[in-house]
Order: structure tokens, then C-alpha cells, then sequence
């Protein structure tokens, strides 16, 4: 049987050539998105770990070490053959004047990789003895000036003699010296963030967290800090953390292609050192672990996300597999009769055409994962070596194998069933059209039809599912359940209904369909006379194989067309939510209390800078709903912001022109759940306010469905998350001005850098918290791995 099946193969190459192109296209597809994803997924690990500055932390706290504990345990840990480098730190924690504000005070080597990339920004680095640096971007660092003594308490553990410690208090007394930025990376790491690598990659850029930090020198200011509290009278301890910082060879230990023997191997290295900190009554501790984890999460994710984009090519490979099988079946008719007459039993048939199947998937399954690697490398990363990239991922090839395997037996299952069932007089006529008997196999199309034609109805209307079972409120359990069945059956076929809808009209229009055929072969005679009456009556002669062909030339049109409009969606989708992050082509955010009649004076002073206008930001709350509000100059805002006239319900100029003191156009999202309509009035007061305001509702702004259009009342669609809108002549008539934060947003000459004229401003201008643009935002998107490489792919 094997021999036989072999020869086949060989013998009847045209056949199984067309089911081979078949099963290498699909797996071709799902090999390179596989081998994509790992690519993508292996840069987004590399943006995380090198947001890790250092790789494992020993810590003391409360601790009673001096400089030569540092030293002895660093001499142990050296023992560790995969340590690379290491370095100290020490950390106090202090109240400023009896206040509510803390700031973390760290002693540290500037010649370490902390002090890699600092910029001092005023003064000189403090690496004298009792110098310090304020950290630009501290919460409360206007609390300080250069030349100003700072006294920090340190809390000391003092023995009674009773077996009891108390505290007291060893104070130190630092001068500013100096203001210095480090990078994210450098601030993470000293704080020990353990999630110092997805804030300090390219995932955590723009979240902001609040710190107060000022940095000393540890050896001449750190290390006699230590020495007084150990020397103090009766001494125990100290209230500080000290913290040894250790590199590994990461190069060695972490394999992105098998993380959960990188995350042991990193483990088994902390181990090891913590045999040596348990001396001295450290801990030991590794932010790698968190990235790694994450690692795993996001490289499965995009798996499942590539495969789903490939999808349609599968189904492609299955459609095309099954309709070259069943010719091949049908023309293999004699062969199988002949076979069963010589002996052969009808399961060796079955498994004989099943063992063809699975010689043609591996065929395919190992061509397609060297050309989907090609095909992964050149779009992804064309710098990468095809052959090391398969040869480190071999899991991508044995997916690949089993993949091509399984496609193809499922496409010659049921042929080589048919086969096995075939009678030896049967075996004698060339060709029988078998039609479908299966009640539940007749209905698939039909279901198919109904399923796909749902979602397309319900993405035509802007209906939300879930929106729509929340407004409904099924009381009873068992329609509880079923909602959330349908919510469930929904979300697929978010992804498989247009691929349901095509394959059921497919099928209900050629399978059965006399009048359709009947209308095709009256139109074939008219144009192609005697050639049309033998086209169609193949045609007629074989309907479903002619549905089969019929259904993947409109599936590889209908996925081309849908994968083209998928990309340019993708872009435009990136550049609309890049301007209305933005707000305008630039936008600064100006400190509280700065003079902003100034800054626009600044700012219209600059190169490339066209027209200006300012923006207020704040949050109002009309009990316990929160209103994100922008205040605007009316007459101004419209021609330099960024907006759409399809975000409003309406017609949004006679909403501008209608703010005066006391208009709102209300985001749509609050107004339902105010229950309050155009014409309405609301209530609200600013956080923390008690003199509430008036707001007349003169517009609403957000998603409305178009069933929501016409039936008035009902919900079925989400608003979306879009501000509210009010005027700056009401934050002024009521006083909540001081309460919002100013922005200045920047129309710029067509063509501009706006990274550039950020520059500018923080150059020249004054009274400057931030900077944004519409260039930075989209450059920081597509410096991001994965994002831009699902584009690229697609």
C-alpha cells in the first residue's frame, strides 16, 4: 500500500501538483505570520529588556550595612559566573518639613549605567560630599533652588538594652547643587519598578508617573551616611534600603524562542545569588520576569491574530483541496474498482488515498515554511538571515509540517471515504454526480447564508451587540444565558461572518438553483451560441464542483479586496487618533500659573507656526458622572483644532455659535446616562468644587447609530469617548479658569516637522509642562514593533 501510494503520487503529478499549490498556499501564510509574529514579538522583547537597566537586585531593608558589607557581598556574587557587572545603591526616604510631600533621596555611582545619558539642565552634578541634584520633572521640584540646604532626618534603630530598639533620629544636611534628567530607564531602575520594562520600552511612552527624587554621590555622600548610623550609640540599623544592581549575560541565559527555560535559567542565576544575600539578610529580586511573561502573552496573541488574518486562505486551501480531490476521485474510479477486484480491502483503499494526502501536506508544509520565513524576513526584518531564523525557530517548522499535513487529509477525507464505500459495478462508469443527502449537510449553506447576512445587517446599522443586551435586560437566568451566548456567537463572526455570507450565497445560488442555471445558459446561447450550449451544459451537468470553483475565485478577489482596504484603514485609522491625541498639528501644555497670553505671543513668533489658539482642559462632574471638558474661543478653535463634522449629531457650527456663558455640547455618552437631551439643562461643578454651575445643552457630540437616527429613543450603539465641549467665556464668568490647564494649539505651515517646532518652543518659550505633535505621535506608533509590523505584513 505504501510503495503503491508513492507511485501514485509520482505517476499522477499534475493532480497532486494542483492540490499541493493548494496546501502551500495556506501553509505558506500561516508560516510566514507565524514566523512574523515570533520576529515582532522578539523586537518587542528587546524594547522591553532594554528598558531594564539592570537585570537582578539584592535588597537590605532596614539595613545595618556599611561600604564593606557592599563589598564583601559583591566579591561573593562575583563568584557567579554569568554576573557580568554590578553597583550599589542606597535609598532614603524622607518628609519635607513636616509636609505631606515625600521625596526619595538615592546615593548612586555616576560612572555607573545610572548616570549613563544624564543631562544636566542647570547647576553642576553633584558629586562632592554633601551635594545633591534635583531630578528635573519631580512633582514638587520648585520646592527647591540651586544653593539651598536641604536637611533630610534618617531614622536610626537604637537597642534599649532590652531586647527592644528605638527610633532616632541622624540628621543630614545636603546643598543643591544642581538640576539633572536621566533617562526613564536609569529612573525606573533606581526606584525598582518592576515594571521598568514595558514603561521604560516603547509601550510606556507617554504615562506619566508622579516622583520626587533628588541624587547624590554614593561614595561621598552615601557611604559616610552609612558609616554615621552605623557608628551611632547602641546602633541596630538604619530605616534605608540598600540595593546591590546586577547585569547577567542575557545573551546566554534568554532565549526569545523558548521563554520558559529563559525565565528558569534567569531564576536558577537569582538562586545563586540569594545563597550569598541570605547572608547578610538580603532578598533577591528580578524586573526581567515581568517582560518575559509579557513576552509570552503578546508572541501568543499575535499568533492567534496572524492566523485569523490568514484565515480566509485556508479556507481558500480547503475549498480548493476538495474540489481537485473529487475530480481525482472520479477519474480514479476504474483504478479502485480494479484494486478492490485484486484483493484489496476497502479500509487499504481509505487509508492508501489518506497516506497520498499526508505525503503531499509534508511536501507542502515543509516548502511553506522555508518560503513564509523569506517571505516573514523581507517584509518584517530584512536584515535577518532566513536560515538561522528557521534553524533557531524549528517549533515554526513542525507547525508548518502538521499544518500541511492536516489540511490536506482534511481536504481528501471525504473522497477517500467515498472511495472506500465505492462498489466494484460502480467502479465501471466514468463519472456520478453524488448529490447531498445529509439533512444537516443541505442546511450548512443555508446557515451559513443566515449568519453571514446577520452581521452584515448589524454592521450596516452600527449596532452594538452587548450596548444592545444591556438596553434590553433579559431578567431571567436562562435569557441571561442565551444573550450571552449570542454575545459570544457575535464576536466570531465579527471574524468569520463576510466569509459565512460569501460561501452561503455561493452555495444557495449555483447548488439547486435551476432558474439561475437556466438564466446563465439562455445568456451563454446568446453570446457565445454553440460553445455556450456545451459550457453551461457542464455547468448544469455539475453544480457543486462549479460552486466549489465559483466560491474561491470570489474569496481570493473578496480577501484582496478586504486585506488592501484593511491596510488603508490601518493608516488612516493611525493618522486620524495621532491629530485628535494631538488636538491640532502641535499642542503645548503650559504649567499652572504661567502666563499664557505670553507664550501665544512666543509661539506666534516662531518659524513655520501659522495661527494659534487656546484650549482649556478639565473635568467636571454632574453628580457622579464625570464630563472630560475642553473650553474654547469659538471663533478661533474651529479653524486650527482638529475635528470632524461627523463627530457631532448635526450640524456642529450654529453648536459653536450657541456656547455664549452657558452652552455645552455634551458628549452623547453623558447625556444618556443624564437622560437629557438639545435644550436641556445640566448641573455641574468642578472636582472638589460645592458652587455648582448651569450648562444649557446646545448640541451633542458622538457615535449615533442610524437605527438611533430614526427610532429616536432606543440605544444600541456605544457614543464612543469624546469631550464635551463649553466655551472659555464660561470657565471665566464662573471662575473654574485657575481649576483647568491651558493649552496652546498650533496650525503649522503645510509640510512642517512638528518635532521640530517642538524643540523651538521648549527652547524659547516659557512656562512650558510638555510638548506634543501630530509627527512625534506617529513616529512613536510606528517605532513601536509590533504595531507597524502587523502593517507591514499586511
Amino acid at each position: 500500500m505504501f510503495k503503491y501510494a508513492f507511485k501514485r503520487v509520482a505517476r499522477g503529478y499534475r493532480f497532486f501538483a494542483a492540490l499541493t499549490v493548494g496546501v502551500l498556499v495556506a501553509t505558506t501564510f500561516f508560516a510566514g505570520t507565524n514566523v512574523a509574529a515570533d520576529l515582532l514579538a522578539r523586537d518587542a522583547l528587546e524594547g522591553a529588556l532594554d528598558g531594564v537597566l539592570y537585570d537582578v537586585v539584592v535588597n537590605s531593608n532596614p539595613s545595618n550595612w556599611t561600604d564593606t558589607t557592599f563589598s564583601a557581598l559583591e566579591e561573593d556574587i562575583s563568584n557567579v559566573s554569568e554576573v557580568v557587572a554590578s553597583t550599589r545603591t542606597t535609598l532614603v526616604t524622607f518628609r519635607y518639613n513636616l509636609t505631606g510631600t515625600y521625596f526619595q533621596v538615592f546615593a548612586m555611582d555616576w560612572e555607573s549605567d545610572f548616570g549613563a545619558g544624564l543631562e544636566l539642565v542647570s547647576g553642576r552634578v553633584a558629586t562632592g560630599p554633601n551635594e545633591t541634584n534635583v531630578l528635573v520633572g519631580s512633582l514638587n521640584e520648585s520646592l527647591f533652588a540651586l544653593g539651598d540646604n536641604v536637611t533630610i532626618p534618617v531614622v536610626v534603630t537604637v537597642s534599649d538594652g532590652t531586647g527592644h530598639d528605638r527610633p532616632e533620629q541622624v540628621l543630614w544636611n545636603v546643598t543643591v547643587v544642581g538640576f539633572v534628567d536621566v533617562p526613564d530607564a536609569s529612573r525606573y531602575a533606581l526606584q525598582q519598578n518592576p515594571y521598568a520594562g514595558i514603561l521604560a520600552g516603547p509601550y510606556g511612552r507617554g504615562i506619566e508617573i508622579p516622583y520626587n527624587i533628588l541624587l547624590v554621590d554614593w561614595e561621598n555622600t552615601g557611604a559616610p551616611l552609612l558609616r554615621a548610623a552605623h557608628s551611632y550609640p547602641n546602633a541596630t540599623g538604619a530605616y534605608v534600603q540598600n540595593s546591590i544592581h546586577i547585569k547577567i549575560d542575557r545573551e546566554a541565559l534568554i532565549d526569545p524562542y523558548d521563554i520558559p527555560a529563559s525565565v528558569d535559567r534567569v531564576e536558577e542565576v537569582m538562586h545563586r545569588i540569594g545563597m550569598y544575600a541570605q547572608r547578610y539578610g538580603a532578598e533577591v529580586s528580578t524586573p526581567l520576569g515581568t517582560p518575559l511573561r509579557l513576552f509570552q502573552f503578546i508572541s501568543g496573541m499575535m499568533n492567534l491574530a496572524f492566523t485569523a488574518m490568514a484565515l480566509p486562505i485556508f479556507f481558500m486551501a480547503y475549498f480548493t483541496g476538495m474540489t481537485v480531490s473529487d475530480v481525482s476521485y472520479n477519474l480514479r474510479r476504474r483504478e479502485v474498482g480494479l484494486l478492490l477486484t485484486k484483493g484489496f480491502k476497502r479500509k487499504d483503499i481509505r487509508n492508501m488515498l489518506l497516506l497520498e494526502g499526508a505525503l503531499i501536506g509534508a511536501v507542502a508544509g515543509v516548502c511553506a515554511s522555508f518560503l513564509g520565513a523569506l517571505i516573514a524576513v523581507t517584509m518584517v526584518k530584512p536584515e535577518e538571515d532566513v536560515l538561522n531564523i528557521i534553524g533557531r525557530n524549528t517549533t515554526a517548522v513542525i507547525l508548518s509540517l502538521v499544518v500541511g499535513m492536516v489540511l490536506a487529509l482534511i481536504s481528501v477525507w471525504r473522497p477517500a471515504n467515498r472511495a472506500a464505500r465505492l462498489e466494484i459495478l460502480d467502479a465501471l462508469k466514468q463519472y456520478v454526480y453524488v448529490e447531498e443527502t445529509s439533512e444537516y449537510k443541505r442546511l450548512l449553506p443555508t446557515l451559513a447564508f443566515v449568519l453571514g447576512t446577520y452581521k452584515m445587517v448589524i454592521w450596516a446599522l452600527g449596532i452594538d451587540v452587548s450596548m444592545l443586551i444591556t438596553v434590553l435586560r433579559p431578567g431571567n437566568f436562562f435569557l441571561v444565558l442565551l444573550a450571552i451566548a449570542w454575545v459570544v456567537v457575535d464576536g466570531i463572526l465579527d471574524f468569520l461572518g463576510p466569509i459565512f455570507f460569501l460561501y452561503g450565497t455561493t452555495k444557495l445560488f449555483m447548488r439547486g438553483s435551476t432558474r439561475f442555471q437556466d438564466s446563465v445558459i439562455v445568456a451563454a446561447r446568446r453570446f457565445f451560441g454553440a460553445f455556450g450550449n456545451l459550457a453551461t451544459r457542464n455547468v448544469k451537468r455539475n453544480p457543486a464542483r462549479n460552486a466549489a470553483v465559483v466560491f474561491i475565485v470570489a474569496l481570493i478577489v473578496a480577501y484582496g479586496v478586504s486585506s488592501t482596504g484593511q491596510l488603508f484603514s490601518q493608516y488612516d485609522h493611525t493618522d486620524r487618533n495621532a491629530r485628535y491625541t494631538v488636538g491640532a498639528d502641535v499642542r503645548v501644555e503650559m504649567e499652572a500659573g504661567a502666563d499664557v497670553t505670553a507664550a501665544v505671543a512666543a509661539v506666534e513668533q516662531l518659524d513655520h507656526v501659522e495661527d494659534t489658539t487656546v484650549e482649556y482642559r478639565l473635568t467636571l462632574y454632574a453628580g457622579e458622572n464625570a464630563l472630560s471638558v475642553r473650553a474654547i474661543r469659538p471663533d478661533e478653535w474651529p479653524e486650527i483644532a482638529y475635528w470632524e463634522r461627523e463627530w457631532f449629531v448635526g450640524d456642529p457650527e450654529p453648536m459653536f455659535t450657541q456656547l455664549g456663558d452657558d452652552g455645552v455640547i455634551l458628549s452623547i455618552t453623558v447625556a444618556r446616562a443624564l437622560d437629557v437631551s438639545v435644550g436641556d439643562r445640566i448641573y455641574v461643578v468642578p472636582a472638589g468644587g460645592r458652587h455648582p454651575a448651569t450648562l444649557r445643552v446646545v448640541g451633542l457630540i458622538g457615535y449615533q447609530s442610524l437605527v438611533e437616527t430614526l427610532a429616536g429613543d432606543v440605544e444600541v450603539s456605544t457614543g464612543g469617548d469624546y469631550p464635551s465641549f463649553v466655551s472659555e467665556e464660561f470657565l471665566n464668568t464662573t471662575g473654574f479658569l485657575p481649576m483647568a490647564t491651558a493649552e496652546v494649539l498650533i496650525k503649522t505651515t503645510p509640510g512642517t516637522n512638528g518635532t521640530l517646532v517642538e524643540d523651538d518652543i521648549l527652547e524659547s518659550v516659557e512656562g512650558v509642562a510638555r510638548t506634543y505633535s501630530v509627527t512625534a505621535q506617529l513616529d512613536n506608533y510606528y517605532s513601536r514593533p509590533i504595531e507597524s509590523g502587523v502593517v507591514r505584513l499586511q
